[in-house]
């Protein structure tokens, strides 16, 4: 008895190492994700053995009981994943922050439920598992995979953000709509392009002389124009997370 006992325990730490091996591999190809070197991604994954994600991707977020992330909460976010969607198993590269554990799946695959996710996170503990927390993004562009995960993070973080599937209201099922909403007072300004100065200063992370000659206008008519455009939106562009919304509600309606 105690031996086969002994046999199972070892059979178990070894499938753990390999798990951690593998979620090693699947976070360095994530790093490269999230900061953009797609290229460079796309080789350290061929070299790993990893599949790298498609063009259209989710983003999956998920915080403990605690309010944080951590290699437990990813590795039960993980499983949790494969039971609910089976298909997702070995199609994600992911990894952990101090805020938010969080992974990249195919957005050709049938969507995961946060909700259930957050409710089949066993491993943290039954008390861990009553209060973890999950949001599946939308279906978006892989390139945008850095600002969705920051935004899902910050909503995750706060206390009142239900565990709702998508990360906005209706995002999942109706990008334009949600982004229509946003952009309708700079789109109703016909004195100038408030639209396009808006994508341009946020493409250029805020540097006003690469987004003035990309627009062909003086510096302070773009300084003009952007100050516009933050008092008909009702807050800075340089608040991160009305930036990161401004910024995807752009891509999904193609102007930017």
């Amino acid at each position: 008895m105690l031996v086969a006992l002994a046999l199972l325990g070892s059979e178990a730490v070894r499938r753990r190492q390999a798990q951690s091996v593998d979620a090693v591999r699947r976070a360095a190809v994530a790093h490269l994700v999230d900061a953009r070197q797609l290229r460079a991604g796309r080789l350290l994954a061929g070299a790993l053995g990893v599949e790298f994600p498609p063009t259209k991707v989710r983003v999956v977020v998920a915080l403990g009981a605690d309010g944080r992330g951590g290699p437990e909460v990813l590795a039960a976010l993980v499983d949790a994943l494969a039971r609910q969607r089976p298909e997702h198993a070995n199609r994600w590269v992911g990894d952990t922050e101090p805020e938010a554990a969080w992974i990249v799946v195919p957005g050709a695959l049938p969507p995961p439920d946060g909700p259930s996710l957050a409710a089949d996170m066993v491993g943290l503990g039954a008390e861990s598992s009553r209060r973890s927390r999950v949001l599946v993004g939308p279906v978006g562009d892989i390139a945008d995979v850095p600002t969705v995960r920051a935004h899902l993070a910050a909503r995750l973080a706060d206390a009142s953000s239900p565990s709702t599937p998508g990360w906005l209201p209706a995002a999942a099922v109706d990008p334009p709509g949600w982004a229509r909403a946003l952009l309708e007072p700079l789109s109703r300004h016909h004195r100038a392009d408030l639209v396009g100065a808006v994508a341009a200063y946020l493409r250029h992370r805020g540097h006003w002389e690469a987004a003035s000659r990309e627009l062909d206008v003086h510096r302070n008519t773009l300084r003009a124009r952007i100050a516009r455009a933050e008092a008909l939106l009702g807050a800075s562009l340089e608040d991160p997370d009305l930036a990161s919304r401004v910024w995807l509600a752009l891509r999904s309606s193609g102007l930017a």
